[in-house]
């Protein structure tokens, strides 16, 4: 995601991920779709456990929630 969108984009709506992205772990899923724009982007990301990085702690307890646009047809939030 990182790579195919935007920097400024990424600031403004991603800000969370840019700063995640050194401490993730990214793996790829294979498909076995005939046409292969279905799902393209399909992974699992794992992260390092915050215990064993003092950075990444630190990270995380000073990072402000992100806010999303309820507009916006990409992000998909929980439903209360």
């Amino acid at each position: 995601m990182i790579e195919r969108t935007p920097l400024t984009m990424l600031k403004k709506t991603g800000n969370f991920i840019i700063q995640l992205q050194p401490y993730t772990r990214e793996v790829a899923l294979p498909t076995s779709f005939v046409h292969k724009d279905i799902f393209n982007d399909l992974a699992v990301h794992t992260f390092s456990k915050p215990d064993d990085n003092q950075q990444l702690q630190d990270l995380i307890e000073t990072m402000e929630k992100p806010s999303y646009d309820t507009n916006d047809v990409e992000i998909i939030t929980k439903q209360n």
